[in-house]
Parts: structure tokens; sequence; C-alpha cells
């Protein structure tokens, strides 16, 4: 794919903020393909160029506009599924690490919860439903 769009580096947070916050979340994603992998991939993707975290479209730097918005709709496409989906707490990640990267946000990416992005429901009795 060809990308004739402006690169958004001079929309995005500084390369030295990036990495640190991408270091933030190194230990995390370590452990598990959850949350912090999420924010730890977009942030180093941001950094290094390469394939994209959730669409695995290859580019390289500076990474076109077009591209991070293809990345954020994909984020936000499997967050619009059932929170059941085994990549929920990554797409959340990805989706919270470049809303962040961008300066849509102002708080860096964390999860609500720990080791999770996303409130999941809690196990239910028989005929009770699930609350959040």
């Amino acid at each position: 794919m060809t990308h004739s769009a402006p690169a958004r580096l001079e929309r995005l947070r500084p390369t030295a903020d990036l990495v640190r916050e991408r270091d933030v979340h190194t230990a995390g994603a370590r452990r598990e393909a959850g949350f912090d992998r999420g924010a730890y991939d977009s942030l180093k993707w941001l950094v290094e160029g390469g394939p994209g975290p959730l669409t695995g479209e290859l580019v390289g730097l500076p990474l076109p506009a077009a591209v991070i918005v293809h990345e954020l709709a994909a984020a936000e496409a499997v967050l619009s599924t059932s929170p059941g989906r085994r990549c929920h707490r990554y797409a959340a990640g990805v989706l919270e690490a470049l809303m962040w990267a961008e300066m849509a946000t102002s708080a860096p990416p964390r999860a609500a919860l720990p080791g999770s992005a996303v409130k999941e429901p809690r196990p239910s009795r028989p005929g009770q439903a699930a609350t959040v």
C-alpha cells in the first residue's frame, strides 16, 4: 500500500517520551499478551516502524498519518466486539498508546485494572446477569 498522506511525526510526542513510556510497559509485555503488550508494541512501532501492531501493515519511518489512523481504526473495531475476545485488552493498549502518542489524551496508557485494560464481567451465579 502506498501512502501519500503527510507523516505524523510533527503531531506525535517526542521520541524520548515514546521510548520512556514504552519502557514502562516492557515488564508487563513480557508477562502476557494483554494491555501492556498492546501499549508496548504500539510505542515500539511508533519509534522503530515495521509491522503495525494490529494490522501487520509494514511501513518504515516516518509513519504516514494514514497508517496510524488505520491502526486506530483496527483497535476501535476490535474494541467494538464482545470483551470476551482474546485480543480485546491488547487492542485497548494499542488504542490508548496511540491516542497518548498523538497527544489526543494527556494521561499515558495505563490499564484500568492491574493486568487488564478493560473491566471484565464478574462471574455470575446461574440465573443472574454478569456485572461489570
